[in-house]
């Protein structure tokens, strides 16, 4: 099927972008050393220094690991790479999307930032379409069921 063909290509377009941004974010966690952040709102890159409204490149994220910056790089980083892991899966039809959809998830926890999250969390509903062969559901093919 067409349909199916393409949403797949879209759906490893997004999980690769999420675990490659959500990676991007981890290794600027990891060259930030082993200082501990003041909080769970956190700049993956240029540290508690960098400021956003300059116009600098600041990656900002949240992290819920109450430890140092390489450390949360780390754990980021495996995400990302759990989070290629899981939209390979789809591509290679063993999932249809859970794993994309928890890895996104926990991206978003550990520090790999808010569009990252956002991408593999699309390419979840992207896969699991692509997976189960509908899009909508019932409703869009003008099958309705009656309430019961």
């Amino acid at each position: 099927m067409a349909g199916q063909s393409s949403r797949l290509v879209i759906c490893g377009i997004l999980g690769v972008a999420a675990a490659l941004l959500g990676g991007y974010h981890g290794v600027g966690e990891v060259l930030q050393g082993e200082t501990v952040p003041r909080g769970i709102f956190i700049n993956a890159w240029g540290g508690p220094a960098c400021r956003i409204e300059a116009g600098q490149n600041c990656a900002p994220a949240i992290t819920m690991l109450p430890t140092t910056f390489v450390r949360i790089g780390v754990v980021t980083i495996v995400t990302s790479a759990a989070t290629l892991a899981s939209t390979l899966l789809i591509l290679m039809g063993r999932s249809r999307g859970a794993p994309l959809f928890a890895s996104s998830v926990l991206l978003l926890l550990v520090g790999g930032g808010g569009i990252a999250p956002i991408l593999g969390l699309a390419g979840a509903a992207v896969g699991r379409s692509a997976r189960s062969g509908k899009v909508g559901g019932d409703i869009h093919r003008g099958v309705v069921e009656p309430p019961v």
